[in-house]
């Protein structure tokens, strides 16, 4: 709830057109029901938030970044919550 926030911030107010959920699949395994749980929270937040869109998403094997000179990271267990405006 609170990345979900974090990510609403950084719209600054402007309607939302369309949201997009990237969600480690072994999520789905190590919440159990409480994964469903966390999908109507990130759902429910953009909906009272900006009258927002469902968010559209996608189940993956860990995520990839790169924030800082270490180079490129895998992450696991991650939920990653991107907003158009």
């Amino acid at each position: 709830a609170a990345a979900a926030d974090d990510c609403l911030s950084h719209a600054a107010g402007d309607r939302v057109s369309n949201a997009f959920v990237v969600d480690c699949i072994s999520r789905v395994h190590f919440l159990g029901d409480y994964f469903e749980r966390e999908l109507d929270v990130i759902n429910s937040k953009l909906a009272l938030a900006v009258g927002g869109p469902e968010p559209l998403g996608v189940l993956t094997l860990g995520e990839i970044a790169s924030y800082d000179e270490a180079g490129p990271r895998l992450f696991n267990k991650t939920t990653v919550l991107a907003v158009l405006h």
